[in-house]
């Protein structure tokens, strides 16, 4: 969790916009100078609703023209599941009737690439791992979704295979193949708890592109099909309320 904080504390040092950390049901775990009246203000807006919609990207959020909120996912980190958002922060320079945060609107690209490699040199820089695995790990992170492979990441870090695949299992406990499938099941555990999708829109949507392959996968790392999984969240649900 210490590295969650530093995230928001360097990123808050930079700008000094507002910053926090939610979890996948937007409970507020860490946050740098969220004011009451900042709390009330994202209240005001459609934030947590479009937060539900589904957000596996950095995204900058607008509200009322000139209000911006700039939102980066963490999937399924240390079993941890959420999003950092930095803001409210306005672009547009209204003197002393400025409500938040004056960043100029050309900025917000630069602040959203900011954020993201704080993120990734405190989250996916651990010592322990050899520079091409660290990169191997954020771009597998960024991908899962899509149709990867391994000669992809290893061209995108220009690498040879063979010495990247003996790296990433001498250093990670698993091939490439295992570790991608690990975080998209992870991944897909959330789909099936927060909606009632097809099984095979859910295999789509985290980058599986077989229905039967996503289904003995889950099965083998869960000991549940997906069906039963949902099923099983659905009763700890109900007897919850």
């Amino acid at each position: 969790m210490k590295s969650i904080e530093n995230v928001l504390l360097d990123f808050y040092t930079c700008v000094h916009i507002p910053v926090q950390f939610l979890d996948q049901t937007f409970n507020s775990i860490f946050n740098i100078d969220i004011q009451e009246s900042i709390k009330d203000f994202i209240n005001s807006t459609s934030l947590y609703h479009d937060l539900k919609q589904g957000i596996d990207a950095l995204t900058t959020l607008t509200y009322f023209e000139n209000i911006h909120f700039i939102v980066l996912p963490l999937q399924n980190y240390r079993q941890l599941t959420g999003y950092f958002i930095a803001g409210p922060f306005q672009s547009i320079n209204l003197g002393k009737d400025n409500q938040f945060a004056y960043k100029p609107f050309d900025c917000l690209s630069y602040l959203g690439k900011l954020f993201e490699n704080i993120m990734r040199q405190h989250l996916f820089s651990a010592p322990k791992f050899n520079t091409y695995v660290r990169e191997g790990i954020y771009y597998i992170h960024k991908n899962y979704d899509k149709n990867i492979t391994l000669t992809d990441v290893c061209k995108a870090l220009n690498v040879n295979k063979s010495y990247f695949c003996c790296i990433f299992k001498n250093e990670t406990g698993m091939t490439f193949s295992k570790f991608l499938n690990r975080l998209r099941i992870e991944k897909s555990k959330q789909y099936l708890i927060q909606n009632n999708e097809s099984i095979l829109s859910i295999a789509l949507a985290v980058g599986f592109n077989n229905h039967n392959y996503y289904t003995m996968m889950f099965k083998k790392l869960t000991g549940f099909t997906p069906i039963e999984f949902r099923q099983q969240h659905q009763i700890k649900k109900e007897a919850l309320s």
